[in-house]
């Protein structure tokens, strides 16, 4: 998986937050977010708390310290809200306004 700059997006359900964690930890060990542009955390739907952990916990203790543009429950997956996040797409992720901006068209013109 080439992360080079490019915008990582994290998204789980029903899974407990320990192996969230473990994911997210095996991501930052096999170099994967070093070179990333930034991460977006989507909602973690249905999620259990694991040894008193939280999804929250997740992102304040693993996420923030790693110093990358961080977004944070975007809705968008598996949620209530399923906004579609294009794959490969060209965007723009502005963490101070908390917006994630899509610079092209996603979808081509249907032709009969």
């Amino acid at each position: 998986m080439d992360t080079r700059g490019k915008i990582l997006f994290i998204e789980e359900t029903h899974e407990a937050v320990s192996r969230v964690y473990r994911f997210v930890s095996h991501l930052i060990r096999a170099g994967k977010i070093d070179d990333c542009a930034g991460i977006i955390m989507g909602e973690c739907s249905n999620c259990e708390l694991a040894y008193g952990k939280s999804y929250e916990d997740l992102i304040t203790e693993v996420m923030v310290p790693l110093g990358k543009p961080l977004m944070t429950n975007l809705a968008s997956g598996h949620g209530y809200y399923k906004m579609a996040i294009p794959i490969g797409a060209i965007a723009n992720l502005d963490t101070y306004n908390n917006t994630l901006t899509v610079m092209e068209p996603t979808v081509s013109p249907y032709q009969l």
